[in-house]
């Protein structure tokens, strides 16, 4: 819809907003007749709370319509951002590092529950939540032993083109904390990305770790060198076993 010289252009964005939630809420249907105000028998599945906000959205007149600004402070105020889980959640990830350890953990769950659910959709997991916990896995504060395993059932959605840069990149830095709960996260997740790891990665970023951190360095050393872990992996699994062990006596 075009506007006039002397109407502020970011009125005709509030119309297409106004169509693009139409048809969020109802995917498929054809937009409806908006010749004239609409009806909440128009508006289809957009929910009770928003549809006096939609129809100001779609006034015939653009300098009588409600702002995008104002229909996101507007529908604040009703609550229903407040009532939507999606909304929720990322005020959850974006406050994630001040929060107490109990809380992150119980966000963590709610992720993993949803996720396993369908409860959020892919493209939200893959470019929202699954990069912000990528962001917070290797602070200080963070619960790293919890959050892997959600992290890398999450990186299964990832392009193998940019899983190393995105998720694998992250994970081997772990290998660098002192804490035991991460270290055995690392193992216990290692069949998700060991077929992942090249020569040079073991070698230069995974055993400096490992022997660093081993109190028996001189049995520990032995034994890695039968492991023959600068190989790629073919067989991890005995490996996964025997690393598990190194590292449980520590």
């Amino acid at each position: 819809m075009a506007a006039d010289d002397s109407t502020d252009p970011s009125q005709s964005d509030t119309y297409l907003l106004a169509l693009l939630l139409f048809s969020l809420y109802n995917p498929g249907a054809p937009l409806p007749s908006l010749s004239s105000q609409p009806t909440p028998g128009l508006a289809g599945a957009i929910p009770k709370s928003l549809f006096p906000l939609w129809k100001r959205m779609l006034n015939p007149n653009p300098r009588t319509r409600l702002t995008t600004a104002n229909f996101v402070s507007e529908a604040e105020a009703t609550g229903f951002w407040a009532s939507n889980p999606i909304t929720q959640l990322v005020q959850g990830l974006e406050g994630f590092e001040l929060k107490s350890e109990g809380d992150k953990l119980g966000l963590l769950r709610t992720i993993k529950d949803a996720a396993t659910s369908g409860g959020i959709p892919q493209p939200f997991l893959l470019y929202k939540v699954l990069p912000s916990l990528l962001h917070s896995i290797s602070l200080p504060t963070a619960p790293s032993g919890a959050m892997l395993p959600l992290v890398l059932e999450l990186g299964k959605l990832v392009a193998p083109a940019d899983y190393s840069k995105l998720v694998l990149d992250p994970v081997i830095k772990l290998y660098a904390s002192p804490d035991r709960g991460t270290r055995m996260a690392l193992l216990d997740g290692l069949n998700e990305y060991a077929d992942k790891l090249d020569q040079r990665t073991v070698v230069d970023r995974v055993w400096p770790h490992l022997v660093s951190q081993h109190s028996h360095s001189q049995y520990f050393l032995t034994d890695s060198r039968s492991l023959d872990l600068p190989i790629p992996y073919r067989s991890y699994g005995k490996r996964q076993s025997r690393l598990s062990f190194l590292w449980l006596k520590k």
